[in-house]
């Protein structure tokens, strides 16, 4: 699939549920051709085609940035645009696109536009109505005896675990899960170990 700049001198022909639509100039922002940012993709996504990548993007006040895969038609949201990252994380890659989500309008986006969901949010579109529903986990509290292992991440994805460790003499059990509406499921114990009985020559 290829961006065409032929339909009219006002519109893109872009995929929009599998058929090539004309959509309107206006809602589009610019494009950076063969350019991917990478090491900060919280989200894969899918796509119906690139304004359904741009709209994911847009509902989710986490997404700064997308990369757009076109052969694929999959969209990658990122949590930081091509000037917050280092110059090694900006990569020529062909038949893909990046875009900053601030260059776009925020129409495509319907009832969410101008949303101000949290960051662990979506902007869901009710009949009209702009509604924001978690569906991030953040941070949570380490088990007794024990520290999670955050890795630098504030967020985390549904079905992600997190990963924990225990403290000297402790045995790690159990997972620390994050399922639906940010919420975590956690089993996760650190269980004292026995005492090992002493050998006969003191050892």
């Amino acid at each position: 699939m290829e961006l065409m700049l032929a339909c009219s001198f006002a519109c893109l022909i872009v995929p929009i549920s599998g058929s090539l639509m004309c959509s309107p100039l206006e809602l589009f922002g610019p494009i950076q051709m063969n350019l991917s940012v990478v090491n900060v993709t919280f989200e894969t996504v899918d796509s119906l085609g690139l304004l359904h990548c741009v709209r994911e993007c847009y509902v989710k006040r986490r997404c700064k940035s997308f990369n757009y895969e076109s052969q694929t038609e999959t969209c990658f949201l990122n949590s930081k645009t091509d000037t917050e990252v280092e110059a090694s994380d900006r990569v020529n890659i062909a038949n893909i696109m990046y875009s900053n989500i601030a260059d776009w309008s925020g129409k495509l986006a319907g009832a969410c536009n101008n949303h101000t969901c949290p960051l662990d949010s979506v902007c869901v579109d009710r009949n009209d109505v702009a509604a924001c529903e978690t569906i991030y986990c953040k941070n949570t509290t380490s088990p007794v005896n024990g520290v999670v292992q955050l890795g630098g991440r504030s967020f985390f994805n549904q079905g992600d675990e997190m990963e924990f460790s225990c403290s000297t003499g402790y045995l790690a059990s159990g997972k620390i899960v994050c399922e639906k509406e940010g919420v975590w499921n956690s089993t996760a114990l650190c269980t004292l170990l026995p005492l090992q009985p002493r050998r006969r020559d003191g050892v």
